[in-house]
């Protein structure tokens, strides 16, 4: 498929099937795709003049959207906010996932959170490992260390607070009380970034994802997207969601974003939709007004 050979290559497979069963219905399902990724998958089923059924873009529209473009990434500076935050509150920090593209990058982030807090990094006095209230998630970590990873993660009480961790952690993980993703720099693509912010709020309550952007993306595939998000020139949502229009699809969701009307309410802490919306549409608002 487009997002590489070596990811999952046993779906190139279902073509050799399919040849054997010409006849049978085909159904192919996805909650993510972009008009390349969809015409991608169409030449590798063999499938045309089709009918084909689509919902609307893939919203979530409980997790607010940020945005922050920096000229050089700062942890010291950008994520003070998450140690301050793991100090303060211990086993009561609300579930985070910072996501980072490379190892390298992940075990920096990582090792820069330990020092920060000191003991601080694990609840009462002992250091044990299964104290520990910051992880690191990639590949190449033991398989039993992965598994006891997810395994604590997904308790509502787990002992793991903030998990540093690449792509990998998105494969296949449901877990729903997840309150905070971040993606740390570059992005591999639209769809990794989209699906790395599904890891929030699938509970269905408020959440935040931040981007904290030196530059757009690893390839130039969705280069263009991803530099409209980072200029801040349009309602961040509506930007993501209208890159994953494809033939046929409802996009009377576009179609309402680009239609809300203003909160005039004035309110000390305003909640109107352009508010909960993303950074852009909260700067529209008049309440934040300076």
């Amino acid at each position: 498929m487009f997002r590489g050979d070596n990811f999952r290559p046993d779906y190139k497979k279902c073509a050799n099937l399919r040849s054997l069963v010409t006849k049978a219905p085909c159904l192919a399902l996805t909650a993510t795709m972009t008009p390349r990724v969809y015409e991608d998958v169409l030449g590798s089923l063999h499938v045309r003049d089709d009918v084909y059924v689509k919902a609307c873009p893939p919203d979530r529209h409980n997790v607010f959207i940020d945005v922050a473009r920096r000229s050089c990434l700062n942890a010291d500076k950008d994520l003070a906010w998450v140690a301050d935050m793991l100090q303060s509150q211990q086993q009561h920090c609300p579930k985070t996932i910072v996501f980072a593209r490379t190892i390298n990058a992940v075990t920096e982030l990582y090792g820069w959170l330990i020092n920060r807090l000191q003991r601080k990094a694990f609840t009462g006095d002992d250091c044990a490992a299964a104290t520990r209230l910051v992880s690191m998630f990639h590949g190449h970590i033991s398989t039993e260390l992965q598994l006891h990873i997810l395994d604590d993660f997904r308790q509502v009480h787990s002992v793991t607070r903030v998990v540093v961790a690449t792509v990998a952690f998105g494969i296949g993980v449901e877990i729903r009380d997840i309150r905070n993703v971040l993606h740390w720099g570059k992005v591999s693509s639209l769809m990794s970034y989209w699906q790395g912010v599904g890891r929030a709020g699938r509970d269905g309550q408020a959440a935040r994802a931040v981007w904290y952007s030196s530059s757009a993306a690893a390839s130039d595939d969705d280069k263009e997207v991803l530099e409209s998000l980072r200029s801040h020139t349009d309602c961040l949502r509506a930007c993501i969601l209208s890159a994953f229009v494809v033939p046929a699809m409802d996009t009377q969701l576009l179609n309402d974003l680009r239609q809300r009307e203003l909160c005039s309410r004035q309110c000390s802490v305003c909640t109107c939709c352009m508010c909960v919306c993303c950074s852009f549409c909260r700067q529209q608002c008049p309440c934040n007004a300076a």
